[in-house]
């Protein structure tokens, strides 16, 4: 089985990072987003290490994002999602989210995890292998459930 995974391992990384990156051009120039944080994109602070780091303008399938007006606004992206399934964790071939301070920050003290950016309304995503159209789409429809 790993053996077989393996054959179709680059067409998946790649599938991954480029619809990543559509997702992160989206969410850039959306009103209810305040700030995104993935390395592809280039006004993005890492993206001349990452640029060093990756091959072929493939900067992976993570796009963090920070929803406007704080953590209930991010809630109701994250309930109003239908096609990215919220998880505790990410990675996968299908599209997931988690909200961060409600998983694997939840027990740090606010000033330790706001000081590497794990903000209230912080949200990532790991963008999988469905069509990026149906993602960003669902992502829109999420986002504009915020009034």
């Amino acid at each position: 089985m790993i053996l077989r995974g393996l054959k179709t391992l680059v067409l998946r990384v790649r599938r991954h990072s480029e619809s990543a990156m559509a997702v992160a051009e989206f969410l850039k120039e959306h009103p209810k987003v305040e700030e995104v944080l993935y390395p592809g994109l280039l006004d993005s602070e890492y993206h001349e290490v990452a640029k060093s780091l990756f091959r072929n303008d493939l900067y992976g399938g993570v796009v963090s994002f920070k929803v406007k007006d704080g953590i209930n606004e991010a809630l109701k992206v994250f309930r109003n999602i239908k096609l990215i399934r919220p998880s505790p964790s990410l990675g996968g071939p299908e599209s997931l989210m988690t909200i961060p301070v409600l998983s694997i920050a939840a027990k740090m003290p606010k000033e330790v995890r706001e000081e590497p950016g794990i903000t209230d309304n912080l949200t990532r995503l790991s963008v999988g292998l469905e069509d990026v159209s149906d993602i960003i789409e669902d992502l829109d429809k999420s986002l504009q459930s915020i009034p």
